[in-house]
């Protein structure tokens, strides 16, 4: 799992926009020594507190971008198929919080899916910030960190047409 590749024994992990919580426990868990998992909708965090409970994860009811984040600094940021659902300017913000909590040291990985370029706006209804290509993602990512790597993954055997998506880290 790409995360994986960035943590290292007992990291502290912060999961953006976890969800149900079952990235934190059955893929970071093993590896890290702390993971905080953020969700601003309380049924996700509810969900998750009640399903993907584990000893390292602490999950949290909180909007990243109007709160921040539980600690100040985090060695890895996971920020898995989320990016997209931000404005342009929720984006920016995040991003600052994120710059500041990995420093020099830390990494921000994460992934959105790529959508062709007459195909923006008319999928996923939630979707506020879509890419079409790695280096549309990357120029977006370049303007918060020095250092930006992307890996494109492509799938196009699914019933629904070829899924495109973007890993990266930053």
């Amino acid at each position: 799992f790409f995360a994986r590749r960035h943590m290292f024994q007992d990291c502290s992990v912060l999961d953006l926009f976890c969800g149900d919580g079952f990235y934190p426990k059955h893929f970071y868990a093993s590896i890290a020594g702390s993971i905080d998992a953020v969700d601003k909708d309380p049924q996700a965090v509810s969900h998750a507190s009640r399903i993907h409970a584990h000893a390292k994860v602490t999950f949290f009811e909180r909007d990243a971008i109007t709160q921040g984040f539980p600690k100040a600094a985090y060695d890895v940021v996971a920020w898995f198929e989320a990016i997209e659902h931000l404005s342009q300017a929720d984006c920016t913000i995040l991003m600052g919080h994120i710059k500041k909590a990995v420093g020099t040291k830390g990494v921000l990985v994460g992934s959105t899916p790529l959508v062709a370029e007459h195909d923006k706006g008319k999928g996923n209804w939630e979707h506020q910030n879509e890419f079409s290509t790695a280096g549309d993602l990357e120029e977006a990512l370049h303007a918060h960190f020095a250092e930006v790597h992307t890996e494109v993954t492509v799938y196009p055997e699914l019933h629904s047409g070829t899924r495109r998506t973007a890993y990266f880290s930053a």
